[in-house]
């Protein structure tokens, strides 16, 4: 299952996949095809309620697919290249927090990289306000300026996962293929817009 919404993810970007995966775009097509099969099953009416299961699961891991591209693309390109390693360091607030020994500082410097590794391993990436302060601090990309709907899709998502698909009022969260079709769609372009970003701040560094 989550290998055909990957798939799929990726095929709906320009060029045919995302810069971060391109063994991905091999499979689009076939990622396609699986995907629309899976959202054309025929649920009987009896089994209308383990369709609305089925479409939470989809739900669910294509914002697990976003907040998987970017934290993969942000950590990706930051800790391949020492001056942005430092930009983070200088611009995140975490890091100013931390005390460091005089006797430390030379084994804190020669492990930096594995400090911000591990920093940035444990940010919650679904975080979108935050996350795209830190994009735009550190790599100067800024997100798409109506984030709204990709904030109220992870809503949705927290309440799908962690409320068994209830609203904090107690209302059952109804899902149609339609909804999973526009949530790609939202969180397609707000990676497609990184991504185009992305690319020409590698092509730059490269440069």
């Amino acid at each position: 299952m989550v290998h055909l919404l990957v798939s799929l993810f990726c095929s709906s970007l320009p060029g045919g996949g995302l810069f971060f995966y391109p063994n991905l775009a091999e499979s689009k097509d076939e990622g396609i095809s699986n995907i629309q099969l899976l959202l054309r099953l025929d649920f009987e009416k009896r089994a209308s309620e383990l369709h609305l299961v089925f479409l939470r699961m989809l739900y669910a891991t294509v914002v697990t697919l976003m907040e998987t591209y970017l934290s993969d693309a942000f950590m990706n390109t930051v800790l391949n290249d020492k001056t942005l390693v430092r930009k983070l360091v200088n611009e995140e607030k975490e890091f100013s927090e931390r005390k460091t020994a005089i006797s430390d500082i030379f084994e804190r410097y020669d492990n930096i990289e594995e400090e911000v590794a591990e920093y940035l391993s444990k940010l919650i990436y679904h975080r979108i306000p935050d996350v795209s302060g830190m994009y735009k601090r550190v790599l100067a990309i800024e997100f798409p300026n109506d984030l709204g709907p990709v904030i109220e899709i992870v809503k949705t998502r927290h309440d799908i996962v962690h409320r068994n698909g209830k609203t904090i009022d107690g209302n059952v969260i109804e899902l149609t293929n339609n909804d999973i079709e526009e949530v790609i769609d939202v969180v397609s372009i707000l990676v497609r817009t990184v991504e185009d970003k992305l690319r020409m701040l590698v092509r730059n560094i490269r440069d």
